[in-house]
């Protein structure tokens, strides 16, 4: 079941707090820039068991959401 506070976010947002942010990974997009994240993220997907899909809806995610997004 998703929580309230996860009701609202895109499918990528919600990949990625419900997935990703459960081992060491950091919990606010904007800590690293989205080049950072595609390093972090290759072994994050690895870890979480994303699929194809979810790793794009999250890299989508990630991209909007990095620190150096525009």
């Amino acid at each position: 079941m998703i929580s309230n506070s996860l009701e609202k976010l895109d499918p990528g947002a919600e990949l990625f707090y419900q997935k990703c942010t459960l081992c060491h990974v950091a919990r606010e997009p904007k800590t690293y820039s989205f080049k950072e994240w595609k390093g972090i993220t290759k072994q994050m997907f690895v870890n979480a068991g994303a699929t194809e899909k979810e790793r794009s809806l999250i890299l989508d995610f990630l991209r909007k959401n990095a620190k150096d997004a525009k």
